[in-house]
């Protein structure tokens, strides 16, 4: 009689040679008429086996013990796991209060041995783990338990007095004690809110008493239960990538739930049971075969030609510009560029300008303004405090017009145009006006202002130019879209040399004062050497950026298409 994990793991035995060939062999010398092979005693609907966690804990305040219990919590919310929660024995201290580590029975080295996986958590003293803590583990290497326990999952959780007050630092100590003793400890890349994570194990000031410290120790959990369901348990369905994160990602479009995200949703996402695998398209094996094979400084240096990728935003932050910047550096290593991402202003004035073959300007903000006086008012005096700028780079030592000129090109993505402005307004809807004329210079118009983000219908040109039919043959002639419609000072095919290739149907949106048509996406030639010059003012949310599916968005696609437009020249 042999166990097997599984049907399919009992189908492959069927198969081996050992099976196919020696089985019938043996079957004709034995006295049996047959073999009888019995596949109903394997029973289909096997469950898996069960994990086992271990919720070790100190707590002197209580403090700790709840965030135990919140761990707990979230390890059950895998089905198939038998969760321990053990408080570490030890005196009491003095200034414990009363009834701490009462309410659970205490740890024995038989509960470390039980456990596939062990979350240890303690209170943070004076930046360390409490002693209670310390002597468990000590005393279990000293009882000869040291390099007999290897290969187990390990995570760590700590209570602190405040924020900033060195929980963190007790979380790495806890993880270093267990990989000592040959436990695998991880990291948690998960956030639970915009800006709430739990990378090297949850950290919580006080008592978990708001929702995000609740839903931090729930995720640890949770993520040792599933790496301990797939690593110990051979559950391939509980792995993270099937199971919380392509939740995560499948509802927020990414890791990061957005500023805004309601904080129930956040909460009821936080206590889901597992229900089964989730295969999420930017968490699958082709979509990261199509990032790049290896980072831009390990690639061999040759002859190709480089780009400049510039990121600087001294204003408004656009949040999708980590996305627009991966999408753009991936399209031309691809076509065969070198790329730099800067965001040193160094880089486009005369004198200190990077030489390269393409400028790529994504998302820049700050206008341009000499060195402003920072005056602050300090017991009724007026004090000079400093001088600062908000400029992205000196328009007076600019050098796009000399790149130009030798007939390089130039692109401008989504917010590139909405730099150089007397203002700022985060919801985009005061007219601003340019204090430089180097965009128009360029680009042939400027940004004013745009309505709030909102659906529109966008209409490629008719009659486009035969290489901008190839270039646009997989961007449907008609799509409608979710973003931010920018106003611009004028009509950009009104400037020299433009070609219009997308604009929004004016009806389809509100806000718009471009008057009949507004164009979102043009290009140009410019000067005597005919430089390609290419925009699209669309492209505010990451999504739109995503790569490695079997279909690229559409505005990913008409920037992927201007990208290659620009580079279609030999590099001069």
């Amino acid at each position: 009689m042999e166990r097997w994990a599984s049907q399919a793991h009992l189908d492959a035995h069927f198969a081996t040679p050992h099976f196919t060939k020696l089985v019938p062999l043996m079957d004709g010398i034995s006295k049996t008429a047959s073999l009888n092979v019995c596949k109903s005693a394997l029973s289909t609907a096997r469950p898996p086996r069960t994990s086992k966690i271990l919720v070790l804990f100190d707590s002197a305040s209580t403090c700790t013990e709840q965030m135990a219990e919140l761990v707990a919590e979230g390890a059950r919310q895998l089905d198939h796991v038998e969760v321990r929660l053990r408080a570490v024995p030890g005196a009491d201290n003095h200034w414990d209060c009363k009834g701490a580590r009462l309410k659970h029975q205490a740890a024995d080295f038989h509960d470390l041995l039980w456990a596939d996986g062990v979350a240890a958590g303690s209170p943070t003293n004076l930046g360390c783990v409490s002693w209670r803590m310390k002597k468990f583990w000590d005393d279990f290497s000293q009882a000869g338990y040291w390099a007999k326990v290897d290969g187990k999952v390990g995570c760590a959780f700590s209570s602190v007095g405040g924020n900033a007050g060195g929980a963190e630092i007790v979380n790495m100590a806890l993880n270093a004690i267990m990989m000592n003793f040959g436990f695998s400890c991880f990291g948690v890349t998960d956030y639970v809110d915009f800006k709430h994570t739990l990378h090297y194990g949850a950290s919580v000031a006080k008592a978990p008493r708001a929702d995000v410290d609740k839903m931090v120790c729930r995720r640890l959990g949770r993520r040792l239960a599933e790496f301990v369901g797939f690593y110990i348990s051979h559950r391939p369905d509980v792995h993270p990538l099937l199971s919380s994160k392509a939740k995560d990602f499948e509802r927020w479009d990414g890791p990061i739930p957005p500023r805004d995200a309601p904080r129930e949703e956040l909460v009821r996402m936080n206590e889901l049971k597992h229900q089964g695998p989730v295969a999420y398209p930017e968490l699958s094996d082709a979509f990261l075969a199509n990032l790049p094979a290896l980072p831009q400084s390990a690639r061999p240096s040759s002859a190709a030609p480089k780009a400049l990728v510039y990121t600087l935003m001294k204003e408004f932050q656009h949040s999708c510009t980590a996305a627009a910047t991966g999408f753009v550096v991936s399209v031309l290593e691809e076509a065969g560029w070198t790329t730099v991402v800067s965001d040193d202003p160094k880089d486009l004035e005369v004198g200190t300008a990077s030489d390269v073959g393409l400028i790529v300007l994504v998302n820049n903000s700050g206008q341009v303004s000499a060195c402003h006086r920072c005056v602050r008012s300090v017991l009724g005096l007026q004090v000079l405090t400093g001088w600062f700028r908000v400029q992205i780079f000196d328009p007076t030592k600019e050098a796009l017009t000399a790149h130009l000129e030798a007939g390089r090109p130039v692109v401008g993505i989504h917010a590139a145009l909405a730099t150089f402005l007397d203002g700022q307004d985060a919801a985009g809807a005061t007219p601003l006006k340019a204090t430089s004329n180097l965009i128009t210079d360029v680009f042939g118009t400027h940004f004013v202002n745009h309505p709030p983000p909102q659906d529109g219908r966008v209409e490629l040109s008719t009659g486009l130019s035969g290489e901008w039919q190839q270039l646009l043959a997989e961007v449907p002639a008609s799509f409608s879209v979710h973003d931010e419609f920018y106003n611009f000072t004028s009509n950009p095919a009104a400037a020299e040399g433009v070609e219009v290739l997308a604009s929004v149907d004016v009806k389809s949106i509100e806000g718009s004062t471009m008057g009949a048509q507004h164009p979102l996406v043009w290009c140009r030639e410019y000067g005597k050497n005919k430089a390609r010059v290419f925009y699209c003012s669309l492209g505010h949310f990451s999504a739109q950026y995503r790569r490695g599916t079997d279909k690229i968005d559409p505005v990913g696609g008409i920037i992927a298409a201007g990208l290659k437009y620009a580079t279609a020249r030999p590099n001069k």
